[in-house]
């Protein structure tokens, strides 16, 4: 999903994935290159629980990231 607040709409809509995403940064909104993505089960969750598991979610995305482009090592 892209655009204002997708884990509120993943939420609303009945998704049972959400999940978070690291992309380039370019003048569109959310038009970047997709470098890392990982989602979390959301089903059956509060609200939230959902941001709960969204913000673990990230930042364990966040670690893989920096890992991967050894960005932690230097």
């Amino acid at each position: 999903m892209k655009g204002f607040n997708p884990q509120q709409r993943a939420f609303t809509e009945g998704y049972d994935i959400a999940g978070c995403v690291i992309h380039r940064v370019t003048p569109g909104v959310d038009e970047g290159e997709i470098l890392m993505s990982q989602g979390t089960d959301i089903k059956n969750k509060t609200l939230n629980e959902v941001y709960g598991a969204l913000r673990v979610t990230a930042l364990d995305l966040w670690k893989s990231f920096f890992t991967a482009f050894k960005i932690l090592e230097q």
